[in-house]
C-alpha cells in the first residue's frame, strides 16, 4: 500500500509541474499586453476544478480507484499557483508605488501561512460536525467567490501601470525617448481568440528572457 501511495505521489509531482511551468515562460510576457487579471482568474479557476475532483473523489470514496485523484493534476492546467503568484506580484508591481511595493508584497506573503493554517484548524470542526466533504464543499465556495470577485471588482492593471508611468515620467521631466517606454507594454485591443493564440507565441519566451 505504500508502495502504491508513494507512485501516485510521484505521478501527481511530475504532471502537476510540467504543465505550470511551460505556462509560465509564455504567461508572463503575455500578461505584460493583455493583462494580469486573466492569469489570475485561471489560476483560481483552475484551483476549483481541483475541488470538484476532490469533492467527487470524497463522494464516491468507495465507488472510485485512487488514480481518479490525478485528475487534480487538471488545475495546472491553467497554471496553478505558479501563475498564480506570479501573476499576483505582477499586479502589485503595477499598481503600488514603487516606496510602497515591498511592505505590500510582504504583508501578502505573511498572509499566506495565517490563512494555511487556519484552514488546517479549521478542518478538524467541519469534518466533525458536517462531514468530510464539507472541506472541500467550503473551499469550492471560497474559490468561485473569489474568483467572481476578481472578475466584477478588480480592475486589470496595465491601464494603471500605464498611467502612473506617465505620471512619473511627467513629475521627473525626463526625456521624450523615455516617456515612451510605458507604451510599449500597452494593453492590446484584440479578441478572446486572437489572445489566447498570442498566449503561445514563442516570442513571449523570448520576451522573457532578455
Amino acid at each position: 500500500m505504500q508502495k502504491y501511495v508513494s507512485v501516485l505521489l510521484i505521478c501527481s509531482s511530475m504532471l502537476q509541474a510540467v504543465p505550470s511551468v511551460i505556462l509560465t515562460l509564455f504567461a508572463g510576457p503575455w500578461s505584460d499586453r493583455f493583462g494580469r487579471k486573466p492569469l489570475i482568474v485561471a489560476s483560481i479557476f483552475g484551483h476549483c476544478v481541483c475541488n470538484l475532483v476532490y469533492l467527487i473523489n470524497t463522494y464516491f470514496f468507495y465507488e472510485l480507484e485512487a488514480e481518479y485523484l490525478l485528475f487534480e493534476c487538471l488545475q495546472q492546467l491553467t497554471g496553478g499557483s505558479i501563475v498564480f503568484f506570479m501573476a499576483t506580484n505582477a499586479y502589485f508591481s503595477d499598481v503600488i508605488d514603487p516606496q510602497h511595493l515591498t511592505r505590500r508584497v510582504a504583508l501578502m506573503t505573511g498572509l499566506l501561512p495565517i490563512g494555511f493554517y487556519l484552514g488546517k484548524g479549521l478542518s478538524g470542526p467541519i469534518k466533525e460536525n458536517l462531514g468530510f466533504v464539507w472541506n472541500f464543499g467550503f473551499s469550492m465556495i471560497v474559490s468561485v467567490t473569489t474568483a467572481f470577485y476578481v472578475i466584477l471588482f478588480v480592475p486589470d492593471s496595465v491601464a494603471i501601470r500605464e498611467k502612473r508611468l506617465r505620471m512619473e515620467a511627467r513629475d521627473s521631466e525626463v526625456t521624450d525617448e523615455a516617456s515612451e517606454k510605458p507604451k510599449e507594454q500597452s494593453t492590446e485591443k484584440a479578441t478572446l481568440k486572437v489572445q489566447l493564440r498570442r498566449l503561445f507565441d514563442l516570442q513571449n519566451v523570448k520576451d522573457g528572457m532578455r
